[in-house]
């Protein structure tokens, strides 16, 4: 049986160790990976927190801290459940029969996160060949999300018991996922990607390379070479030519994963997405 309470009114500055010490007389299932920070629409704190506790009487000692103060803040506290802590946080419970796919999604990536940090975070546990999917913007920089596949339900409950580790200074948030999901995300930052640098301008802080002006040749980013406008995936040689459509000259968006090569399919998951949507 879960102990779950919710907490609203939190400071947008709140992290897990303001909420440990509101409840200083609660246990808090695990500390601070009892502690989950479900995220707005603009990807921003949105002032709620789920609280897992240790016990139904932890439970009440909780709900006891109703409209008491965080700082200037008046929190409130609401009695809630394990569903609806896994609906804010995006993800199925952990009794879901999607369990086999084996994938978690991370949440509170540094922003020069790469794939070798991720591999280094879960090390001993077994990935998948290719099993990292790292989310980046349009500016080649981490989002700080990304998912994670494993080749085992064993690898994949070790990977859950890392919820609220550290990589560097930043705390990583663990949840279980789906590939459902996963193709759901990578699709919205594909689209965000692609509205942003058809707004102008480059898309990296070196514009140019080689010669050509305005970004028309190579643009390079935090993860490597990234081709100028998409090319013709039959052409070679003289023979490329750009392919018309939506993107500007400034180049088209990195991939989400970093991959340099544009007339490649997206590696990791297998994912089956297209521009058109999934």
């Amino acid at each position: 049986m879960s102990f779950v309470v919710r907490i609203r009114g939190l400071p947008f500055s709140a992290n897990a160790d303001d909420i440990i010490n509101f409840f200083k007389d609660c246990t808090i299932r695990g500390g601070k990976r009892g502690i989950y920070f479900p995220q707005g629409p603009n990807g921003r704190s949105n002032g709620e927190a789920f609280i897992e506790l240790d016990s139904k009487d932890d439970k009440e000692k909780a709900m006891a801290h109703h409209n008491e103060h965080m700082g200037r803040r008046y929190i409130e506290v609401f009695d809630s459940c394990s569903e609806e802590l896994n609906n804010a946080m995006g993800s199925r419970p952990f009794s879901s029969p999607n369990r086999r796919e084996h994938v978690v999604r991370l949440r509170g990536l540094p922003y020069d996160t790469e794939k070798k940090e991720i591999y280094a975070f879960f090390n001993g546990l077994e990935i998948a060949p290719n099993g990292i999917g790292l989310l980046v913007d349009h500016m080649g920089r981490c989002t700080g999300e990304a998912y994670v596949q494993f080749t085992s339900s064993e690898s994949l409950a070790r990977a859950k018991e890392k919820h609220m580790e550290k990589i560097g200074h930043r705390y990583i948030e663990i949840f279980e996922s789906t590939m459902l999901e996963a193709n759901i995300t990578i699709q919205r930052q594909l689209e965000i990607n692609q509205s942003r640098s058809s707004s102008g301008g480059p898309m990296f802080g070196r514009a140019s390379r080689d010669g050509h002006p305005g970004g028309m040749g190579y643009c390079y980013g935090p993860r490597g070479g990234y081709d100028g406008p998409p090319f013709s995936p039959n052409a070679s040689g003289p023979n490329r030519v750009p392919v018309p459509g939506r993107f500007t000259p400034y180049g088209r968006p990195p991939h989400l994963f970093g991959h340099p090569g544009y007339s490649s399919p997206p590696r990791g998951f297998r994912w089956s997405f297209s521009l058109k949507g999934i």
